[in-house]
């Protein structure tokens, strides 16, 4: 099977990544340019990534591309542009693409629903479920699944909130971390003195994560995300495996 995987930065990617190496064994695609013949998925500026990742854990070979878009503004660009490859290369077609969106302030649902609408015929689509989609292209029918994972499942927040409640469950003290450190930020946010900081809901999700872990891991927490990730098994907790662990379903061939 032949996947995309899109999410909105570059520190999403490297997550997942590392979350499919360490739960089913997929790699980075040296040959992605021999495995990926007709049309390559590159990044169209500096804020965007891609990863070409294969994997043969349920004996078919399986390719993926993680594309870090550049932000949820982007995304629905990408989209348009998967849609022209299968309609151009119906012979060598993506056949799952895998939607990965932060829920932010929002409504589950509503980005859901938001997502749908990007597709040119009406589907219903729901969070981290396989939607079969037909379309038809040159007088051919193309067949392709898509799955949304709008994240976190059950709150407003990011991947950083997931992350936050993974390490929740590490113990009593790291519970009690993670929600002194959610504590502190909106205290500092309360006292109405940070006017040049914390003024967007994702800078206070990233916040609270951080001090989470600049207690935790302090060897670690002035390192980039991509460091970070590696430093702790992160693929054992519930929360990850939740949220992420549906991924692997969209995108390989026995499912």
């Amino acid at each position: 099977m032949r996947s995309i995987i899109l999410c909105e930065g570059k520190d999403d990617l490297w997550f997942i990544a590392y979350f499919l190496h360490k739960t089913d064994g997929w790699v980075i695609d040296k040959d992605f340019k021999k495995t990926w013949p007709y049309y390559k998925i590159k990044p169209k500026d500096h804020t965007q990534d891609v990863q070409y990742i294969t994997s043969d854990a349920n004996h078919t070979r399986d390719y993926a591309s993680i594309w870090a878009v550049g932000g949820q503004d982007r995304m629905q660009d990408a989209i348009n542009d998967i849609l022209h490859i299968n309609s151009s290369y119906p012979h060598s077609m993506i056949e799952s693409i895998v939607i990965i969106k932060d829920c932010d302030a929002r409504k589950h649902d509503d980005v859901v629903n938001e997502l749908a609408t990007w597709f040119s015929d009406t589907i219903t689509l729901e969070n981290h479920k396989i939607c079969k989609y037909t379309t038809s292209a040159n007088g051919q029918q193309i067949a392709m699944q898509i799955m949304p994972i709008v994240i976190p499942f059950d709150s407003e927040g990011a991947i950083e909130t997931v992350l936050l409640h993974a390490l929740a469950e590490h113990g009593a003290q790291e519970s009690f971390i993670a929600a002194q450190a959610s504590k502190y930020v909106h205290d500092l946010i309360a006292s109405e003195k940070l006017s040049n900081y914390l003024t967007h809901n994702r800078q206070i999700t990233k916040a609270e994560y951080s001090a989470a872990i600049a207690i935790t891991n302090p060897d670690h927490s002035t390192e980039l995300f991509k460091g970070l990730v590696m430093a702790c098994p992160w693929e054992e907790t519930k929360a990850i495996a939740t949220h992420y662990g549906c991924i692997s379903t969209a995108i390989a061939s026995c499912q």
